[in-house]
C-alpha cells in the first residue's frame, strides 16, 4: 500500500508541466499535452526502475530543467536548444542571468521543487518489467502521434508542440547530423580595418536630428546585403536579404563596423561604448562598468543624455537575462523596459 502512495507521489513533479500547460492553455495546445504526456511519462518509468540515488540526481535535473525552461521561455519567447549548454559553464554569465531575477512562474517552480524534494524521501520497488515494458510502448504510440498531430499544427510555435526536454533532445540529435556552415572565403581585410582611426572622423554630417533609433537586429552579418559583401571583398553568398537591400537604397552603408560577438550583450557594449567586445567567456566588459562609473559616462546613451536627449532602450524579451536591467541604466539610459512594454501580440510566436 505504502509502495503505491510513494509511486503517486514520484509521479506529481514528473506530471506537472503537463498539469500546468492543461490549467493555463486548456486542450488549446493539443501537441504540447502529448508531448509533456509522453515525457512525463518516460521520466516516471526511468525514476521507476532507477536505484535510489540515481533517482534522485535525475528527478533533481528534470525539475530544475522544466522550471529554467519556462523561465527562458517567458524572458526570450524559446526553448533551450543545445547550443546553450556553453553558457552555463560560463560563471559570470549564469551570475548575472540571476541576479535580481524574479522568477516568471513561482508557482510552478515551487511545486515542481517541492514535490521531487518530497519524492527523494523514500524508496520505491521497482514495478514488474511487465508494467516497464507497457509504459515505455505507451510512451513511444504517445510520442508517434504527436509527431503526426504535430505535423497538422506546424503554423503553431515550438513551446505550443513541445516540452522543453523533448525539444532540447530533439535539437541534440539534429546536431549530430547538421553540415557544417559553409566557410567563408579567405580575404585581406579592408584597409580601413588594418590601421587605428582615432581622429574621430564623422561619418554623417552635423544635423539638427530630433529622433535617432539604433535598431539591433541580432545574428544578421552584414555580409547578407550584397554591397556590403562586395565592399568586403567577399563573394556573395546563397543567403542574402533583398527586402533589406530594397528598404536600405539610400542608406549610409558602413562595411566594416565591427560589432560581433558572442553573446548580446557583448555586441550591444561594442555598439554603446565604441569598444571590443572579449572574445572570451569572461566576464563581459558591461559588467566591469558597473565599478566603472567614469567610464560608464563616455558610452553614447550617457553623452546624449548630458547633452539634453531622453535616452530609451526597449527589447523584446526580458531585461534580466544578461543584466540587461543593470547595465543599460548604468550606461546612460533613462528609461529601460522589457517584453512587458510590447503590448500588441506577437505575429510570431
Amino acid at each position: 500500500m505504502n509502495n503505491r502512495i510513494f509511486q503517486l507521489i514520484l509521479a506529481v513533479p514528473c506530471f506537472l508541466p503537463l498539469l500546468w500547460r492543461l490549467a493555463l492553455k486548456g486542450f488549446a495546445e493539443p501537441v504540447g499535452l502529448l508531448s509533456d504526456l509522453a515525457l512525463g511519462l518516460l521520466i516516471y518509468i526511468i525514476l521507476l526502475i532507477s536505484p535510489r540515488l540515481v533517482r534522485i540526481v535525475m528527478a533533481i535535473l528534470w525539475a530544475l530543467f522544466q522550471v529554467g525552461s519556462q523561465e527562458l521561455l517567458a524572458a526570450m519567447q524559446r526553448l533551450p536548444s543545445w547550443q546553450d549548454m556553453q553558457y552555463l559553464a560560463d560563471p559570470a554569465f549564469v551570475q548575472n542571468s540571476a541576479a535580481g531575477m524574479h522568477l516568471a512562474n513561482p508557482v510552478l517552480a515551487a511545486s515542481l521543487l517541492l514535490s521531487t524534494i518530497l519524492c527523494c524521501l523514500f524508496s520505491i520497488r521497482s514495478p514488474s518489467r511487465k508494467v516497464i515494458i507497457s509504459g515505455f510502448f505507451l510512451a513511444t504510440i504517445i510520442l508517434f502521434g504527436q509527431n503526426i498531430l504535430g505535423r497538422q499544427f506546424s503554423h503553431d510555435s515550438i513551446a505550443a508542440r513541445y516540452n522543453p526536454l523533448h525539444w532540447f533532445a530533439l535539437d541534440a540529435a539534429a546536431s549530430l547530423t547538421r553540415p557544417d556552415a559553409r566557410s567563408l572565403a579567405i580575404t585581406d581585410l579592408p584597409v580601413s580595418l588594418q590601421k587605428i582611426d582615432l581622429s574621430g572622423i564623422p561619418l554623417l554630417q552635423k544635423g539638427k536630428a530630433r529622433n535617432v533609433l539604433i535598431v539591433t537586429l541580432e545574428g544578421i552579418p552584414g555580409l547578407y546585403h550584397p554591397e556590403i559583401s562586395k565592399a568586403m571583398n567577399v563573394p556573395v553568398g546563397t543567403v542574402t536579404m533583398p527586402e533589406l537591400v530594397e528598404n536600405t537604397l539610400d542608406a549610409s552603408l558602413v562595411p566594416d563596423f565591427v560589432a560581433h560577438s558572442h553573446q548580446t550583450i557583448r555586441g550591444l557594449y561594442s555598439i554603446l561604448c565604441g569598444d571590443f567586445s572579449k572574445f572570451s567567456y569572461e566576464m563581459s566588459k558591461a559588467f566591469e562598468l558597473q565599478n566603472d562609473q567614469h567610464r560608464a559616462q563616455e558610452c553614447l546613451p550617457a553623452q546624449m543624455a548630458q547633452n539634453g536627449w531622453e535616452t530609451h532602450y526597449l527589447q523584446g524579451a526580458g531585461l534580466t537575462f544578461m543584466g540587461k536591467d543593470q547595465v543599460m541604466p548604468n550606461i546612460g539610459f533613462q528609461q529601460v523596459h522589457g517584453n512587458e512594454w510590447f503590448t500588441e501580440p506577437d505575429p510570431y510566436p
